[in-house]
C-alpha cells in the first residue's frame, strides 16, 4: 500500500485500534512504551527521537534477531540502538551500560500487524473488522490514481495525511479534551467515509481529532456539535455515570470554533444525530 514506511503518528494510530496492548506510556520523554504482557513490550520513539519518523520502532533483542533469522515480508530490522528510555530491555551493548533494542520499519499494517503477532498480539479482530471493512468500500473509490488511492485508503483506516492534518489542526491533542497522548487519539470522519466523495474523504474539515471514548460516541451518535462547537447530547440518552465515564460534563465544546465549511459538515452530523 505504501512505498516508503510507516510514520510513527500512523504506527501509533493503527495500536490505538488494538486490543490487548495497554496504552501508550511516556518515558522520559525519549518513548513511549506498550506493553503486551508483563515479559514484554516494545517502544514507539517520540518525535523528537525520530524527528523525521525514521526507524521508530523498538522491539527487544531477542525479538529481532529471530526475525532476522525469520524475516517478516515488508518487515526492516536496523540497527541497536541504548537508551536508558528502554527499561524493560537488557544491556547488550559493550560500549554502553544502558539497555537497547533493535530499530525497526514497518512497509504498511499488514507488516505491522505481522510484526505485533510475533511480539505475542493477537490483532485478528483489529484486521478482520477494518481489512473486510475496506474491501467493501473499494468499489466506491473512483479515481486512477495510485496515490490518491492510497490517500484516500489510509483515510479509512484514520492514518496518512487525513489523520497527519488533524493532528496538525488541533495541536496533537483531543479537539474536546485537550488530551495529548497520540495512541489514544483517534482521526473521526464527521460525515462517515462510506458515504463520502473522494474529496470529502481526505478533507480535513470533514474530521475532528478525538479520544478513543469521544470518537465511539461521535460515530455512533450519541454526541454531535453545534456551529459554535458545542457539544450537544441528541435526546440525552446516556445517564449521569455513563457521562462520567466518557468525560462529558454538558458544558463542553470544540478548542476551536468550526470553520464554515466543518459547520457543513457538522450539520449533516447534527440531523443523523436526530437535531435539526
Amino acid at each position: 500500500m505504501y512505498n516508503t514506511p510507516l510514520r510513527r503518528d500512523e504506527i501509533m494510530g493503527y495500536l490505538s485500534d488494538i486490543v490487548g496492548i495497554s496504552y501508550a506510556v511516556p518515558i522520559n520523554k525519549k518513548a513511549y512504551r506498550y506493553d503486551i504482557n508483563s515479559e514484554q513490550s516494545f517502544y514507539i520513539k517520540s518525535i523528537t527521537q525520530a524527528p523525521e519518523g525514521k526507524h521508530p520502532i523498538v522491539i527487544h533483542d531477542t525479538i529481532g534477531n529471530e526475525i532476522k533469522r525469520n524475516p517478516i515480508l515488508g518487515v526492516t530490522i536496523g540497527q541497536l540502538q541504548a537508551s536508558s528510555a528502554y527499561r524493560k530491555f537488557r544491556i547488550v551493548k559493550d560500549d554502553t551500560n544502558e539497555p537497547a533494542g533493535y530499530e525497526v520499519d514497518v512497509l504498511n499494517t499488514i507488516a505491522l500487524s505481522n510484526l505485533l503477532n510475533r511480539l505475542g498480539v493477537d490483532t485478528s479482530l483489529h484486521n478482520g473488522d477494518i481489512e473486510t471493512d475496506i474491501e467493501k468500500n473499494l468499489l466506491q473509490i473512483n479515481t486512477e490514481n495510485p496515490t490518491e488511492r492510497n490517500a484516500i485508503i489510509a483515510s479509512r483506516v484514520g492514518q496518512g495525511r487525513f489523520r497527519e492534518g488533524l493532528m496538525n489542526i488541533w495541536d496533537s491533542s483531543c479537539a474536546i479534551t485537550g488530551l495529548s497522548i497520540p495512541a489514544l487519539l483517534k482521526a473521526s470522519h464527521i460525515k462517515p467515509w462510506r458515504d463520502s466523495t473522494n474529496f470529502e474523504r481526505l478533507d480535513v474539515e470533514n474530521g475532528l481529532l478525538l479520544s478513543a471514548n469521544l470518537d465511539a460516541a461521535f460515530d455512533a451518535h450519541l454526541i454531535t456539535f453545534s456551529d459554535e462547537g458545542t457539544l450537544l447530547l441528541p435526546n440525552d440518552t446516556l445517564s449521569l455515570e455513563l457521562k462520567k465515564v466518557l468525560g462529558i460534563n454538558g458544558n463542553q465544546k470544540l478548542r476551536k470554533t468550526p470553520s464554515s465549511r466543518q459547520k457543513i459538515y457538522l450539520k449533516q452530523h447534527r440531523e443523523r444525530s436526530g437535531i435539526k
